[in-house]
């Protein structure tokens, strides 16, 4: 019986010290989130070169904007599409195709 017992003993120390080190990671894990947000949070202001409030300000907008959209009834696909085709104004589309909806000056033979 004895034996039992000190297995037991040994078994709840294991379980204070693992949760000890779980919650010691959940802090650090807790932390490390926090300064992804951040790097992220910089790093969009300085793409956008805009400061904290000038960021939000804008994703405000588009989100302002995007909402209008779809209270006048466009549907999320076309506003997918929307956004994809702007985004791809500045280099190639994700499917390859940017140049089928623009206006071409020369004959196409």
């Amino acid at each position: 019986m004895a034996i039992y017992l000190e297995k037991i003993e040994e078994n709840n120390r294991k379980i204070a010290q693992l949760e000890k080190n779980i919650k010691r990671d959940t802090e650090k894990r807790k932390k490390l989130l926090e300064d992804n947000r951040m790097l992220s949070y910089n790093a969009l202001c300085e793409r956008y070169n805009c400061d904290a409030q000038e960021l939000l300000d804008i994703i405000m907008r588009e989100h302002d904007q995007a909402e209008m959209l779809r209270a006048s009834g466009v549907s999320e696909n076309d506003l997918f599409d929307l956004c994809d085709k702007k985004s791809s104004e500045g280099g190639t589309s994700s499917e390859g195709d940017a140049d089928e909806d623009q206006m071409s000056f020369y004959d196409n033979e």
